[in-house]
């Protein structure tokens, strides 16, 4: 009996012995290979708008095919940018909020025909303390969305530059209600405006129940597996883990400086994340393969269809028809000491890129090299980005 029962654990350890042998080992991890096509325009960008440092990302046919980072996060750590490095993406934030609100839109819990000042609006009376016109009680979720709200203009009379510094986000809104009076009708002219988004992040606060960040982490984040995103805050030593330092070029402070509130300002301008990040957020709008899908095509292709006087601003994104690419969605970002760039072509390619120095003056000289930039990289056919998905 002793003797089988030997015989019998000998055999049992062979036939372990062979499972493990017979165990199939790990796949090697496949590493992202440099691509000179793209590091050398991203070096040529540096040098000539005097960036400290660079992030890149791109998502191709639904995976994250390149992501790098140039230069310094901090010059005086001499810590380097890597794709994880986190930055201020300033007015992509507007594309955020765009697809928030159509998600909204989308589970039936707001209209873009709603009003949202007055007995019949969304906000009602909360804001301001002085009896609306009736210019402001005709302003509908649409018309914010496009930026024709009749007023409220970028950088002439905008109360998120121009009202006082010292204003909790509420007590900004009713401040510019009181005292900034629209300059057209609603849906008339289109004026590019900050404290129009402001307001479309009360209005998400309303129809969800849930406080502008949430809403957006639970609904949009966490559905796409940005886990870097977070609501950007003003002070240099209340940075998130592994966010860069930021840098003027002009002599703007961008921690302090009292008209650039970037807290405040969340749903016009206060995000940080990574390249990656947008990434994920852009290719799952646009319906790339193999990604989540945020919102329906119908309402993806409404976001960026502009009105037909909203210029080419749609719903929280610009349309441009590139004359090789076709149709591309894009937003830009700017604060002191920060600048970005977002371009997707739906269901094929995204593309985002930023830096810890923003151009002031001449920003539209830099912004056009940027996106020449970035054009070049999408129809650059001699580009061979490997078989690996970085999500």
């Amino acid at each position: 009996m002793k003797n089988f029962l030997n015989q019998w654990i000998l055999c049992l350890a062979l036939v372990l012995l062979s499972c493990d042998t017979d165990r199939e080992e790990p796949a090697p991890e496949i590493r992202q290979e440099s691509i000179s096509a793209i590091d050398s325009r991203m070096g040529d960008m540096m040098n000539e708008f005097y960036f400290p440092g660079i992030s890149i990302a791109i998502a191709k046919n639904g995976k994250l095919v390149y992501a790098r980072g140039y230069g310094t996060a901090n010059q005086q750590t001499e810590e380097a940018v890597t794709p994880e490095s986190i930055f201020r993406y300033a007015s992509f934030a507007k594309t955020i909020t765009g697809i928030a609100v159509m998600k909204l839109v989308q589970d039936n819990k707001l209209s873009l025909e709603d009003k949202v000042f007055g007995a019949d609006g969304i906000l009602g009376m909360e804001y301001g303390t002085k009896t609306y016109s009736n210019r402001i009680t005709a302003i509908t979720v649409d018309h914010l969305l496009h930026h024709v709200p009749g007023g409220w203009r970028n950088f002439m009379d905008d109360p998120v530059f121009d009202g006082p510094a010292n204003l909790s986000r509420d007590e900004l809104i009713s401040w510019g209600l009181d005292n900034v009076p629209l300059a057209t009708n609603p849906g008339s002219t289109y004026h590019y405006s900050n404290f129009g988004y402001l307001i479309l992040g009360r209005i998400i606060e309303k129809a969800s129940g849930k406080s502008y960040g949430e809403y957006v982490k639970e609904e949009i984040l966490d559905r796409v597996g940005a886990t870097s995103t977070f609501l950007a805050r003003n002070g240099k030593n209340e940075k998130r883990s592994k966010e860069v330092e930021y840098y003027s070029q002009d002599s703007t402070d961008p921690y302090t400086s009292t008209a650039y509130n970037i807290e405040r300002g969340d749903a016009t301008a206060g995000w940080v994340s990574t390249p990656s990040d947008i990434a994920r957020i852009l290719s799952s709008v646009d319906l790339q393969p193999g990604r989540p899908n945020l919102l329906n095509q119908q309402l993806n292709n409404l976001r960026g269809t502009p009105l037909s006087n909203s210029g080419s601003y749609g719903k929280g994104v610009y349309r441009f028809n590139h004359p090789e690419l076709g149709e591309v969605h894009w937003h830009d970002g700017l604060w002191p000491g920060s600048q970005s760039l977002s371009v997707s072509k739906k269901g094929e390619f995204c593309i985002s890129v930023v830096m810890n120095s923003g151009v002031f003056q001449n920003y539209t000289q830099s912004m056009n090299n940027i996106a020449g930039t970035l054009f070049e990289i999408m129809m650059d056919d001699t580009i061979e980005y490997q078989d690996i998905d970085q999500f």
